[in-house]
Protein backbone atom coordinates (compact mmCIF):
# COMPACT_ATOMS: atom_id res chain seq x y z
CA UNK A 1 0.00 0.00 0.00
CA UNK A 2 1.44 3.47 -0.76
CA UNK A 3 0.89 6.18 1.76
CA UNK A 4 2.49 10.04 1.30
CA UNK A 5 4.33 11.21 3.93
CA UNK A 6 4.45 14.52 5.33
CA UNK A 7 7.32 15.21 3.70
CA UNK A 8 6.24 14.42 0.02
CA UNK A 9 8.02 11.14 -0.15
CA UNK A 10 5.47 7.77 -1.60
CA UNK A 11 6.15 5.31 1.07
CA UNK A 12 5.35 1.68 0.25
CA UNK A 13 4.10 0.11 3.67
CA UNK A 14 4.57 -4.03 4.08
CA UNK A 15 0.97 -3.88 5.90
CA UNK A 16 -2.28 -2.84 3.92
CA UNK A 17 -4.09 -1.03 6.64
CA UNK A 18 -6.29 2.55 7.04
CA UNK A 19 -3.80 4.70 8.51
CA UNK A 20 -5.40 7.38 10.79
CA UNK A 21 -2.61 9.70 11.03
CA UNK A 22 -5.18 12.61 10.92
CA UNK A 23 -8.03 10.78 13.40
CA UNK A 24 -9.61 14.23 14.13
CA UNK A 25 -11.08 14.95 10.05
CA UNK A 26 -13.24 11.69 10.49
CA UNK A 27 -14.19 12.58 13.94
CA UNK A 28 -15.28 15.99 12.99
CA UNK A 29 -17.09 14.19 9.88
CA UNK A 30 -19.02 12.24 12.76
CA UNK A 31 -19.84 15.17 14.62
CA UNK A 32 -21.02 17.07 11.95
CA UNK A 33 -23.31 14.38 10.92
CA UNK A 34 -24.47 14.33 14.66
CA UNK A 35 -25.27 17.88 14.93
CA UNK A 36 -27.03 18.51 11.92
CA UNK A 37 -30.64 19.17 12.05
CA UNK A 38 -32.92 17.22 9.95
CA UNK A 39 -35.92 19.70 10.94
CA UNK A 40 -37.55 22.39 8.81
CA UNK A 41 -37.16 26.10 10.40
CA UNK A 42 -40.78 27.36 11.17
CA UNK A 43 -41.67 31.08 9.01
CA UNK A 44 -42.97 32.23 12.52
CA UNK A 45 -40.43 31.65 15.25
CA UNK A 46 -36.57 31.01 14.64
CA UNK A 47 -34.98 29.31 17.43
CA UNK A 48 -31.10 28.08 18.56
CA UNK A 49 -30.58 24.68 17.12
CA UNK A 50 -29.60 22.58 20.45
CA UNK A 51 -26.51 21.29 19.96
CA UNK A 52 -26.15 17.68 20.67
CA UNK A 53 -23.63 16.04 22.66
CA UNK A 54 -21.24 13.33 20.48
CA UNK A 55 -20.22 12.97 24.11
CA UNK A 56 -23.36 11.99 25.75
CA UNK A 57 -24.48 10.29 22.57
CA UNK A 58 -21.67 7.88 22.65
CA UNK A 59 -21.96 7.14 26.50
CA UNK A 60 -25.42 5.99 25.09
CA UNK A 61 -24.28 3.85 22.31
CA UNK A 62 -21.34 2.27 24.16
CA UNK A 63 -22.83 2.49 27.82
CA UNK A 64 -20.43 1.38 30.53
CA UNK A 65 -21.61 0.28 33.96
CA UNK A 66 -21.60 2.99 36.44
CA UNK A 67 -22.00 0.83 39.42
CA UNK A 68 -20.03 2.21 42.53
CA UNK A 69 -19.53 -1.59 43.75
CA UNK A 70 -17.82 -2.13 39.99
CA UNK A 71 -14.47 -1.48 39.33
CA UNK A 72 -15.40 -1.59 35.31
CA UNK A 73 -14.03 1.60 33.49
CA UNK A 74 -13.65 1.72 29.52
CA UNK A 75 -9.47 1.50 28.44
CA UNK A 76 -10.83 2.83 25.00
CA UNK A 77 -11.32 6.43 25.16
CA UNK A 78 -13.90 8.77 23.58
CA UNK A 79 -12.21 9.54 20.59
CA UNK A 80 -11.31 5.99 19.55
CA UNK A 81 -14.99 4.81 20.46
CA UNK A 82 -16.26 7.71 18.24
CA UNK A 83 -13.39 6.36 15.15
CA UNK A 84 -14.15 2.45 15.51
CA UNK A 85 -17.86 3.24 15.84
CA UNK A 86 -17.29 4.75 12.37
CA UNK A 87 -15.68 1.43 10.95
CA UNK A 88 -18.89 -0.67 12.03
CA UNK A 89 -21.30 -2.12 9.44
CA UNK A 90 -23.95 0.31 9.58
CA UNK A 91 -26.62 -2.34 11.53
CA UNK A 92 -24.29 -1.97 14.60
CA UNK A 93 -23.88 1.29 14.55
CA UNK A 94 -27.30 1.92 15.12
CA UNK A 95 -27.96 -0.15 17.74
CA UNK A 96 -27.22 -0.21 21.35
CA UNK A 97 -24.20 -1.41 22.71
CA UNK A 98 -22.83 -2.27 26.07
CA UNK A 99 -19.78 -3.00 28.11
CA UNK A 100 -20.50 -7.25 29.10
CA UNK A 101 -17.28 -8.37 30.27
CA UNK A 102 -14.23 -6.48 32.13
CA UNK A 103 -11.69 -8.92 33.74
CA UNK A 104 -11.12 -7.02 36.41
CA UNK A 105 -14.52 -7.86 37.56
CA UNK A 106 -15.48 -10.94 35.56
CA UNK A 107 -11.88 -12.60 35.88
CA UNK A 108 -9.83 -14.11 32.86
CA UNK A 109 -11.60 -17.78 32.20
CA UNK A 110 -12.21 -18.19 28.47
CA UNK A 111 -15.39 -19.83 29.13
CA UNK A 112 -16.81 -16.97 31.34
CA UNK A 113 -16.07 -15.02 28.64
CA UNK A 114 -17.85 -17.27 25.89
CA UNK A 115 -20.69 -17.41 28.22
CA UNK A 116 -21.26 -13.81 28.81
CA UNK A 117 -20.48 -12.83 25.39
CA UNK A 118 -22.74 -15.73 23.94
CA UNK A 119 -26.49 -13.41 23.43
CA UNK A 120 -24.87 -10.81 21.74
CA UNK A 121 -24.64 -10.85 18.11
CA UNK A 122 -21.27 -9.34 17.55
CA UNK A 123 -18.69 -7.91 19.97
CA UNK A 124 -16.19 -5.19 20.34
CA UNK A 125 -13.00 -6.51 22.25
CA UNK A 126 -10.31 -4.08 23.57
CA UNK A 127 -6.87 -5.57 25.52
CA UNK A 128 -4.70 -3.04 27.34
CA UNK A 129 -1.19 -4.45 27.78
CA UNK A 130 1.11 -4.67 30.62
CA UNK A 131 3.19 -2.42 28.80
CA UNK A 132 0.06 0.36 28.18
CA UNK A 133 -0.34 -1.17 24.96
CA UNK A 134 -4.38 -0.63 23.44
CA UNK A 135 -5.51 -3.03 20.40
CA UNK A 136 -8.39 -5.29 19.94
CA UNK A 137 -10.98 -6.47 17.19
CA UNK A 138 -14.39 -6.08 16.39
CA UNK A 139 -15.51 -9.75 15.67
CA UNK A 140 -18.94 -9.43 13.56
CA UNK A 141 -20.70 -13.14 14.64
CA UNK A 142 -21.51 -14.25 17.94
CA UNK A 143 -19.35 -16.61 19.74
CA UNK A 144 -22.47 -18.82 20.15
CA UNK A 145 -22.04 -20.02 16.39
CA UNK A 146 -18.59 -21.41 17.41
CA UNK A 147 -17.81 -24.94 16.67
CA UNK A 148 -16.79 -26.56 20.14
CA UNK A 149 -14.40 -28.92 19.56
CA UNK A 150 -11.24 -29.90 21.86
CA UNK A 151 -9.13 -31.56 19.39
CA UNK A 152 -9.48 -29.09 16.54
CA UNK A 153 -10.40 -25.35 16.54
CA UNK A 154 -12.87 -24.61 13.33
CA UNK A 155 -12.96 -20.94 11.87
CA UNK A 156 -16.15 -18.66 11.77
CA UNK A 157 -17.19 -15.56 10.78
CA UNK A 158 -17.32 -13.25 8.26
CA UNK A 159 -15.14 -10.32 6.30
CA UNK A 160 -17.24 -7.42 8.50
CA UNK A 161 -14.69 -8.60 11.14
CA UNK A 162 -11.28 -6.27 11.37
CA UNK A 163 -8.47 -5.51 13.88
CA UNK A 164 -7.33 -2.57 15.42
CA UNK A 165 -4.19 -0.77 17.29
CA UNK A 166 -4.03 2.23 18.94
CA UNK A 167 -0.14 2.51 19.10
CA UNK A 168 1.82 4.66 18.01
CA UNK A 169 -1.12 5.77 16.11
CA UNK A 170 -4.87 4.69 15.58
CA UNK A 171 -4.82 1.90 12.57
CA UNK A 172 -7.49 -0.29 11.40
CA UNK A 173 -6.78 -3.43 9.60
CA UNK A 174 -9.56 -4.57 7.66
CA UNK A 175 -10.07 -8.15 6.14
CA UNK A 176 -7.66 -8.28 2.88
CA UNK A 177 -10.79 -9.36 1.04
CA UNK A 178 -11.83 -5.69 0.93
CA UNK A 179 -9.01 -4.26 -0.11
CA UNK A 180 -7.96 -6.29 -2.83
CA UNK A 181 -8.40 -4.96 -6.26
CA UNK A 182 -10.60 -7.61 -8.10
CA UNK A 183 -9.33 -6.56 -11.65
CA UNK A 184 -5.49 -7.69 -10.39
CA UNK A 185 -5.23 -9.55 -7.54
CA UNK A 186 -5.81 -13.22 -7.23
CA UNK A 187 -9.23 -14.08 -5.24
CA UNK A 188 -8.54 -14.71 -1.41
CA UNK A 189 -6.93 -18.12 -0.20
CA UNK A 190 -9.23 -19.93 2.13
CA UNK A 191 -5.81 -19.22 4.53
CA UNK A 192 -7.23 -15.68 4.28
CA UNK A 193 -10.47 -15.99 5.48
CA UNK A 194 -10.00 -17.06 8.55
CA UNK A 195 -11.78 -15.03 10.81
CA UNK A 196 -13.13 -16.36 14.55
CA UNK A 197 -12.39 -19.60 16.27
CA UNK A 198 -12.80 -20.59 19.81
CA UNK A 199 -13.51 -23.59 22.28
CA UNK A 200 -13.20 -23.88 26.16
CA UNK A 201 -9.54 -22.94 26.27
CA UNK A 202 -8.71 -21.19 23.54
CA UNK A 203 -9.48 -17.51 21.55
CA UNK A 204 -8.28 -16.89 18.03
CA UNK A 205 -9.05 -13.98 15.99
CA UNK A 206 -7.21 -14.00 12.55
CA UNK A 207 -5.75 -16.77 10.77
CA UNK A 208 -3.41 -17.91 8.08
CA UNK A 209 0.02 -17.74 8.86
CA UNK A 210 -0.19 -16.49 12.39
CA UNK A 211 -2.79 -15.44 14.58
CA UNK A 212 -4.13 -12.10 14.75
CA UNK A 213 -4.55 -11.98 18.58
CA UNK A 214 -4.80 -15.38 20.46
CA UNK A 215 -5.23 -16.50 23.99
CA UNK A 216 -4.47 -19.80 25.57
CA UNK A 217 -5.80 -21.10 28.99
CA UNK A 218 -6.93 -18.26 29.90
CA UNK A 219 -7.13 -14.45 29.28
CA UNK A 220 -4.21 -13.62 31.32
CA UNK A 221 -1.91 -14.03 28.75
CA UNK A 222 -1.87 -13.93 25.23
CA UNK A 223 0.36 -13.50 21.10
CA UNK A 224 -0.16 -11.32 18.33
CA UNK A 225 1.83 -12.14 15.18
CA UNK A 226 1.24 -11.23 11.43
CA UNK A 227 -1.90 -12.26 10.27
CA UNK A 228 -2.62 -12.74 6.14
CA UNK A 229 -6.47 -12.75 7.43
CA UNK A 230 -5.71 -9.06 7.60
CA UNK A 231 -2.72 -8.57 6.40
CA UNK A 232 -1.29 -7.23 9.72
CA UNK A 233 1.51 -6.79 11.47
CA UNK A 234 1.59 -7.92 15.23
CA UNK A 235 -0.51 -5.64 16.95
CA UNK A 236 2.24 -4.87 19.74
CA UNK A 237 5.72 -4.47 20.61
CA UNK A 238 6.27 -7.75 22.19
CA UNK A 239 4.11 -10.95 20.13
CA UNK A 240 4.06 -12.13 23.66
CA UNK A 241 1.92 -10.20 25.90
CA UNK A 242 0.31 -9.84 29.33
CA UNK A 243 -2.61 -8.40 29.92
CA UNK A 244 -3.66 -5.40 32.39
CA UNK A 245 -7.31 -5.82 31.02
CA UNK A 246 -9.60 -7.32 28.76
CA UNK A 247 -12.73 -5.67 28.48
CA UNK A 248 -15.48 -7.06 25.43
CA UNK A 249 -19.12 -5.11 24.49
CA UNK A 250 -21.82 -6.57 23.50
CA UNK A 251 -23.66 -5.52 19.96
CA UNK A 252 -27.05 -5.92 19.09
CA UNK A 253 -29.25 -4.58 16.53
Amino acid sequence: MEVQSNDGKVVTEKYNVFVFDQPDKYIQIARAKLNSSNKAESPVAKKAPKRRSVFHWLQNQWSVPRDPICTKESILTTDTLEALHFFLPLRFQIGQSSQVFNSLDDGVSIQNFLHKMGPYCASLIAVKTSRNEVFGAFCSTSWKDRHESKKDLKFFGTGETFLFCCSPKFRIFPWVGWTRNELVDAPVELSSSLFLAANSSTIVIGGGGDSGIRFLSDLSRGYTGPCSTFNSPPLCDSRDFLVAVIEAYGLNY
